[in-house]
């Protein structure tokens, strides 16, 4: 049973907005938005922080570790 989806918007998701690879990506985005709402499925989402398009690997493992942490504290709290 599903019950809980991770999501990174990256640079993809707000870069080049009228694209048709954006445009693309913002549909399949609410598809997920409207099936995890029809379905009692939270939907966590890791926004991009960084105002630039190019990261080190780094610099995003670093953000996506600390949003998976954070979820993870939420999650348990939940279930607590």
């Amino acid at each position: 049973m599903l019950i809980q989806i991770l999501e990174v918007d990256d640079c993809e998701h707000w870069y080049n907005h009228k694209s048709p690879k954006r445009l693309k990506a913002r549909m399949y985005d609410e598809m997920k938005d409207k099936y995890c709402e029809n379905n009692d499925i939270e939907l966590h989402r890791m926004v991009y922080p960084f105002n630039k398009v190019e990261i080190t690997y780094e610099e995003y493992y670093n953000y996506i570790d600390s949003q998976l942490k954070m979820i993870l504290k939420e999650i348990k709290k939940k279930i607590a």
